[in-house]
């Protein structure tokens, strides 16, 4: 959780430098958005939280593959939602990932999707992968009228707000994140190439050729450098 609550924390902390002009010029937009940029933020950072957490009961490989389920249910939920309509082939493909995540899942055995034990991890993965797919359903909803850095920035600091409570809990009653060159090196790294960049190209991709095909790091027609120059 502290690892988790860091890097966004951090991540924000790096982009208030570049975005603060626009903030104050947009602050009625921003005020207007408040509840948005919390629960954005609450639905990115806690799933990433989540697969933090269940890497400690579940192997990585595992954690990596049903993770990969994440365009499948953007696709169905966007569909459900009206967002985007899915063709005959995209159905098939949904169907194949969603059949060869329950195999890996379940390690081949059909006593286990019968019964339906997962191992706990897995499940993690599912609710936090779910999460992300509704973050991505939804980015269409945060204001235009700011510049994609400073909308990262604020669901950054929405995100840490939302995971504070929980990270102070994880502070006091288990333990703090140990203040040495290490992990200090790994925060500042999640934060600017996780958090700060990777996020940026993702949200991105999701305003300019929406969420299904930005899941599917599918390219279209439509020019990303729009989005950059704004």
């Amino acid at each position: 959780v502290g690892l988790s609550f860091w890097r966004w924390f951090g991540g924000a902390l790096i982009l208030v430098p570049f975005v603060w002009k626009d903030v104050l010029r947009n602050w009625p937009t921003v005020r207007a958005n408040a509840k948005m940029f919390l629960i954005m933020g609450g639905l990115i950072v806690m799933s990433g939280m989540g697969l933090m957490l269940a890497v400690n009961y579940t192997p990585a490989i595992n954690a990596t593959l049903v993770n990969a389920s994440q365009p499948a249910i953007t696709a169905i939920a966007a569909a459900a939602l009206g967002r985007e309509r899915l063709g005959f082939r995209q159905w098939l493909g949904v169907l194949a990932a969603t059949i060869g995540i329950m195999v890996m899942a379940s390690q081949g055995d059909w006593e286990v999707i019968a019964t339906f034990s997962f191992n706990a991890g897995d499940i993690i993965i599912f609710i936090a992968t779910f999460g992300f797919s509704l973050y991505a359903l939804n980015l269409h909803r945060l204001p235009h009228e700011m510049g994609l850095f400073t909308s990262l920035c604020l669901v950054g600091m929405g995100g840490s707000l939302v995971m504070l409570p929980v990270y102070l809990y994880e502070s006091y009653f288990i333990r703090p994140v140990p203040l040495t060159l290490q992990s200090l090196s790994a925060i500042l790294t999640l934060a600017i190439f996780m958090t700060v960049l990777s996020i940026f190209t993702w949200n991105a991709g999701n305003r300019a050729v929406g969420p299904s095909r930005a899941e599917l790091l599918e390219r279209s027609e439509h020019p990303l450098l729009e989005l950059f120059a704004r």
